[in-house]
């Protein structure tokens, strides 16, 4: 059998009736970072099996569905759903100890609120975007999105006063067509039952970005919240982009980058993560290109595969 690396596992690839049927069965139990990927695959058994798994359920082009974590031997079926094509099995490993997760585009989708509240500033400035709604992406920094969409006219001080502006807008509607995406949450307490500590790491404003955490029950599901801007005023630290907003949670909690992992759903997330030598997944639902989703660890396709 071939191998190929898959969600950054060298995986032993499966592909006759024969060894998809056998998979992991009386074979030893696989060094960490290695795995087997069984094709045309749907459901699995763990009879005969030495040791636990883990199964990661992927579609046609081998994006996570569902992550089926510590299955014991003996188990009769796990089903991936009828989407599922291929299958990933790892040895068992315990869940990352540190969960990092993005905002816009990851928790929620909240680009018609942060397109209201950038126009209404923009309007307030005297400044004229042509190709904004075809060019703005929710999620980068206010400057950064500012001189993408408008290299010839920014300035620093246009930046400053955007961004002042914008949060006259936004922080005070709120947030009247910004979802919860179906089913985050819901992981992300699972994730907290099997022991993760999980965090919020964004871009966003510190002032937008606590009012929506209060505004929809975060608080209570987070450990804490983090910004690139929660430090702006202290000469000693400045504003923070995001791989140094990374390193910064590191030391503040006390993390390893073996222990962490960032989900995200834009290039962004995924080059700070590789930045402090982290874990990244791309969660298919928000903003991000599908060319930046390759730039993950792995893709998550649905919430159960984070």
């Amino acid at each position: 059998m071939d191998t190929a690396l898959i969600c950054g596992v060298k995986a032993t690839v499966a592909r006759t009736f024969a060894e998809r049927t056998r998979g992991l069965i009386a074979r030893p139990r696989p060094a960490d970072g290695e795995g087997m990927l069984i094709e045309k695959c749907n459901a699995i058994h763990t009879f005969f099996m030495r040791y636990p798994i883990d199964a990661a359920f992927l579609d046609r082009e081998g994006r996570a569905l569902r992550v089926v974590r510590n299955i014991r031997p003996w188990r009769f079926l796990v089903w991936g759903g009828f989407r599922a094509a291929k299958v990933l099995e790892t040895p068992a490993s315990p869940v990352k100890k540190f969960w990092f997760f993005d905002l816009d585009g990851t928790l929620a989708d909240t680009d018609g609120d942060i397109r209201l509240a950038w126009k209404a500033a923009l309007a307030d400035m005297g400044a004229s975007c042509p190709n904004f709604d075809r060019d703005f992406v929710a999620g980068p920094p206010i400057e950064e999105m500012a001189r993408h969409l408008m290299p010839e006219t920014y300035t620093d001080e246009f930046g400053a006063e955007l961004r002042r502006l914008f949060g006259r807008h936004y922080d005070g509607d709120g947030f009247p067509t910004t979802r919860e995406y179906p089913g985050v949450i819901d992981r992300i307490r699972e994730l907290k039952g099997a022991g993760a500590r999980v965090f919020v790491a964004t871009n966003k404003r510190w002032e937008g970005a606590s009012a929506m955490c209060a505004k929809f029950g975060w608080n209570d599901v987070f450990e804490r919240l983090f910004t690139g801007d929660m430090f702006k005023d202290d000469p000693a630290i400045g504003k923070m982009r995001k791989p140094e907003l990374l390193s910064y949670m590191m030391r503040e909690i006390g993390a390893r980058p073996e222990e962490c992992v960032m989900v995200g759903d834009t290039e962004n997330d995924f080059e700070a993560a590789a930045k402090n030598g982290i874990e990244s997944v791309g969660v298919a639902w928000g903003y991000g290109r599908p060319e930046e989703l390759c730039a993950a660890t792995r893709i998550a396709v649905r919430p159960e595969g984070i």
